[in-house]
């Protein structure tokens, strides 16, 4: 009977042990799943024992319906400058706080950080400065089940069927998206740090404009229009309440309750009288306001001039002044100068006879937008969108007004009173919000953001809103503490802000004829023989009071002028009549007064 040796037993066993060890060590894996608020990560190593340290086969990590893949199969990419790419595995991770920290080979650390109670991941990646410096790095990722990758105006959506997450667009990282493959790019910036960052934004943090029309899209699902008009019509009534107290007593032959000279803008005297020819009381109420003119005779100035006269005074100085202005707005346009991203060009200014458009357009396209502020930004803007009203089919106009509405969206902010459109200070100008909102409503008519409408009509409404029961407006707002201004708009000033009345003094240009005038309809034909200017004014029958002013610009030295039909002299002192017209051979503007008694009236003037 042959014995075995205790050794040779002893020497089995122990290779036994062992060899089931190592056999369990590479067979057995281990799955733990941790969860950081809302970044879930699911981690398959193999079991770990005294002296032998665990084995990491896979790491999974998955944050609103994005998974990224990171494990020995999918390890992330480096791509260097000479566009060599390398792969790095996990080696091991580690957990600090809201951090899970996983170090990869090439000593690469990689940190997925939570903040904001789990509404925002980031990943901050910090490579070693070495030669060839790191161009960007790699994540593999698919999506859950039931979730679908969209790329937006302003930014990556990631949504099912119950709620959304947004990665927003920036130069920092850009996603590839296939049926192959689906890879995050983390691109290095210029000046080469060793740490790069990539931000996922939860609903919190998601581009501004897209929040605030999430969060508020039930709210002002409401039509501006709506609300425009009843601001204006209380600013009538405000503003009525003033004026239609003026009475005249027969007896002594007096004007009662003529408002004090505080109590009296120019603004306001054109709102009453624009009201009154679109209700039917123009006569009466421009009865009361020439007593206030004579009482008051130095208040009224060129912008009143088609309700109130003074016309030779002071049409012939706006003129000059107009005429100066456009001047220097082409000199700035041809010397492409930077002062003309801060200049409001006015509506009447956009005529090929008058201004360079082709030159404006190249300046704006040219324009260095990001730099901008706000204002400038809004300014090129408006310009922009009259210079597209008037057909342009440059590809490059387009997309500089998508750029530039994108631009300012980004510069949204809001808290409980509304929305805003702030620059690098916590100070809004209010009345910068209300035109922003009406340009970016005008602006989406184009291929803007879609949410340039909504946003703008937010603007519009948040203006309004923050009016007083006398209808006031701050000019500035602190968002940051919450505080109006004490300078306030006036009422008046916004009506004309706010107004489409076709009755408020307004520019008319047509073949190259500029007329200053209250009419709601001009109509102007040329030939070699004669210019026609036909107006269209509403007539009171009960009433001789159908006159108003005209300043006409851009008529030649002629031989005749007939009106109604009648051969017509001219006068300078035509204003003392009530009807009549005079002429400034210097300037060739033409200042009329026409008296209707019926709704449209011709102007003749010919050349023989």
């Amino acid at each position: 009977m042959k014995i075995f040796k205790v050794s040779t037993l002893f020497s089995i066993i122990y290779l036994g042990v062992i060899f089931s060890f190592f056999y369990n060590f590479f067979t057995n894996d281990e799955t733990k799943v941790y969860n950081l608020n809302g970044l879930v990560m699911t981690e398959v190593s193999s079991i770990e024992y005294p002296l032998i340290p665990k084995r990491i086969r896979s790491f999974e990590l998955k944050y609103k319906g994005i998974d990224f893949e990171i494990s020995s199969k999918t390890p992330i990419k480096i791509v260097s400058d000479d566009n060599i790419k390398r792969s790095s595995k996990v080696i091991s991770v580690g957990f600090s706080g809201n951090n899970v920290e996983l170090k990869l080979e090439n000593s690469i650390d990689l940190v997925f950080r939570v903040d904001n109670y789990g509404d925002r991941l980031t990943v901050i990646s910090n490579i070693p400065k070495v030669f060839p410096t790191i161009k960007e790095i790699v994540f593999n990722f698919h999506l859950t089940p039931g979730y679908q990758l969209e790329e937006g105006d302003l930014s990556y959506k990631i949504s099912n069927s119950v709620e959304e997450f947004h990665l927003k667009l920036n130069d920092k990282y850009y996603i590839k998206n296939s049926s192959n493959s689906r890879e995050i790019h983390v691109v290095a910036q210029e000046d080469k740090v060793s740490t790069l960052t990539f931000s996922p934004l939860s609903a919190s943090d998601l581009p501004l404009a897209e929040q605030w029309y999430t969060r508020n899209r039930v709210e002002y699902n409401q039509s501006v229009d709506s609300s425009i008009s009843t601001y204006l019509d209380n600013t009538e009534l405000k503003i009525n309440q003033i004026y239609n107290r003026i009475s005249f007593n027969t007896d002594t032959e007096e004007w009662r309750n003529i408002p004090k000279l505080s109590d009296i803008s120019e603004n306001a005297i054109i709102v009453y009288l624009a009201a009154a020819m679109k209700n039917g009381r123009y006569s009466e109420n421009i009865l009361k306001i020439k007593e206030i003119k004579r009482r008051y005779p130095n208040i009224f100035t060129y912008a009143s001039t088609p309700f109130t006269g003074n016309i030779v005074l002071n049409g012939k100085s706006g003129e000059i002044k107009e005429t100066e202005r456009i001047n220097e707005i082409n000199q700035l346009i041809i010397n492409s100068d930077k002062s003309l991203s801060s200049t409001w060009i006015p509506e009447y200014y956009f005529d090929g006879e008058s201004i360079n458009i082709s030159s404006l357009e190249n300046f704006i396209n040219n324009m260095d937008k990001k730099n901008q502020n706000l204002e400038s930004l809004i300014i090129s803007l408006q310009n922009l969108v009259k210079i597209l009203e008037k057909g342009t089919t440059i590809s490059r106009t387009t997309d500089s007004l998508k750029e530039i509405t994108d631009l300012i969206l980004q510069k949204i902010k809001w808290d409980k009173t509304g929305l805003y459109l702030v620059d690098n200070s916590l100070v809004t100008q209010q009345e910068l919000n209300y035109k922003a909102g009406k340009l970016l409503i005008d602006a989406s008519q184009y291929a803007t953001s879609e949410y340039s409408k909504p946003v703008g009509e937010g603007l519009i409404q948040t203006f309004l809103s923050n009016s007083n029961q006398n209808g006031e407006i701050s000019e500035l707002y602190n968002i940051e503490s919450g505080e109006f201004s004490d300078k306030k708009l006036r009422p008046e000033n916004l009506y004309l802000l706010l107004s489409d009345n076709p009755y408020i003094p307004h520019y008319f240009q047509s073949m190259g004829i500029k007329i200053w005038t209250i009419s709601d309809s001009i109509v102007v034909s040329k030939s070699k023989k004669d210019i026609r200017i036909t107006i269209t004014y509403p007539v009171d029958s009960d009433s001789e009071v159908n006159s108003h002013f005209l300043t006409i610009s851009g008529i030649p030295a002629y031989s005749n002028l007939y009106f109604k039909g009648k051969l017509w002299r001219p006068d300078i002192n035509f204003e003392r009549w009530g009807v009549g017209y005079y002429y400034d051979d210097l300037a060739k503007i033409l200042f009329f007064e026409p008296n209707h008694t019926k709704p449209r009236e011709e102007i003749v003037i010919t050349y023989e």
